[in-house]
């Protein structure tokens, strides 16, 4: 009678235990590569000829913010401010000097969650390849379908390369580099869906970091055709093909979701890695400059949420946001305690999704490679760019046309000494060494 009770005791506690982890949210992380700020059909700025229905529709399923940033102007240190909640800086990342992998000892957003998360990585993971401890698995994911290296992989050739050389680019899992074949976009989307579908019965992680649409220009023959134009530039036209499959890949994603009744259940952050690259003829209006810029185009990025139930439906913020704010929202979503051994530079996006505040951050802060720097305070944004020190009001100059340097040196000072005091708080870096163009805000 007593092993009787006990065991419908352990049952019970059982079912409970499992009712409430079915209660966290499934987590889709969707990280699209030098995507255009203009180059989504639902920005106001997009061309009539630029079509993104699936992204439009998870937009409108949700929060799309028009103020969003990401920590790096180029892919791999935003990856690694994303997977840490630090600025990759803090992490001794910085471009040109910079670690070759993110350090073991940082906690990465599935580590945080496993005890109740299964968590896969898919594509392009660019934030180390040189050892084995920095590759997906060692860091927290239990399955990963992708490469290694750096955005600029073929989107056909997916056998395992002859050249050692090229092993980073690799197609490979946890278990190691393998041969496959298709189109890369069309591959990573089919790998997401098979997580999805082998983990319907537990909270799972998705980490979809898309390729498309970095370098170079391939794409399936039909869907060029669909963007033939004598009005276009080749190089536009495939662009946009490859958008495409970008998209549909997203809305293969969504539709699953829908299908097996886990829509609403589904918390999906949906960004571009930096803004658009210029060899791909990406288009950032109103921003100016592109990817690898202190500007406007290098860092703000189209960034929307989708959690139906919980986040009002077509809803747009202007809060000042960053993909620093990714893995404390998940956090915080999943119950999950901040860590106290160490600095977390995002902060939650819930308040701002549940309409409680309508601001985030009120400063923000860049450093990329050959001198290029930027910080954020409210509506002003003090930089340096190529030689070009600036100052603008983005409230009423988004384009950064009107430079108001030498019109408030008060600021300006002010504003370089917050920069600088930014700065002494980050990590030296490990190789070479960083080229300060400022005296008065050199590295201490």
């Amino acid at each position: 009678m007593k092993r009787t009770l006990f065991l419908l005791l352990c049952s019970t506690v059982l079912i409970l235990n499992a009712a409430a982890q079915k209660k966290l949210p499934n987590i889709l992380v969707i990280l699209s590569d030098d995507q255009g700020y203009a180059d989504l059909s639902y920005s106001r700025y997009a061309q009539d000829y630029v079509k993104t229905p699936n992204i439009d529709a998870l937009a409108r399923s949700g929060m799309f913010f028009t103020d969003a940033h990401t920590s790096g102007m180029i892919c791999a240190p935003t990856r690694a401010g994303l997977l840490t909640g630090r600025y990759q800086q803090r992490l001794g990342y910085w471009v040109g000097a910079h670690k070759a992998g993110v350090a073991a000892e940082e906690i990465m957003i599935p580590e945080y969650i496993e005890k109740n998360y299964v968590s896969g990585m898919f594509g392009k993971w660019h934030v180390g390849s040189a050892r084995e401890e920095w590759y997906p698995g060692p860091q927290g994911f239990d399955t990963f379908y992708g490469f290694l290296g750096h955005g600029a992989h073929s989107y056909w050739a997916l056998d395992i390369p002859e050249d050692p050389a090229e092993m980073v680019n690799a197609i490979r899992t946890n278990d190691g580099p393998i041969n496959d074949k298709g189109y890369l976009t069309h591959r990573i989307t089919e790998e997401v869906i098979k997580f999805m579908d082998s983990n319907k019965e537990q909270p799972f992680l998705a980490y979809v970091c898309y390729n498309a649409v970095h370098w170079p220009h391939e794409a399936p023959h039909q869907d060029v055709n669909l963007f033939r134009s004598n009005k276009l530039p080749i190089g536009r036209q495939l662009l946009m093909a490859m958008l495409k499959n970008l998209d549909d890949g997203v809305g293969e994603i969504m539709a699953f979701l829908k299908e097996n009744g886990m829509e609403e259940n589904t918390l999906i952050i949906f960004l571009s890695d930096n803004g658009g690259a210029p060899n791909m003829l990406a288009d950032n209006t109103p921003l100016r400059n592109f990817k690898n810029s202190a500007y406007e185009g290098g860092h703000r990025v189209p960034f929307i949420v989708s959690w139906p139930g919980k986040v009002k439906a077509g809803t747009t913020s202007d809060a000042l946001v960053s993909s620093l704010d990714i893995l404390p929202t998940i956090l915080d979503v999943t119950g999950t305690r901040l860590p106290k051994d160490r600095v977390i530079d995002g902060m939650s996006l819930l308040p701002v999704l549940l309409i409680e505040k309508e601001n985030l951050h009120d400063e923000l802060f860049w450093h990329g490679a050959n001198q290029r720097m930027a910080y954020r305070k409210g509506d002003w944004k003090w930089g340096y760019d190529r030689g070009n020190e600036f100052l603008y009001n983005l409230k009423d100059d988004i384009s950064e046309e009107n430079n108001l340097l030498t019109i408030y040196p008060g600021l300006t000072t002010e504003m370089k000494k917050r920069f600088g005091e930014w700065l002494s708080q980050m990590s030296e870096p490990d190789q070479g060494s960083i080229d300060w163009p400022l005296e008065t805000i050199k590295k201490k």
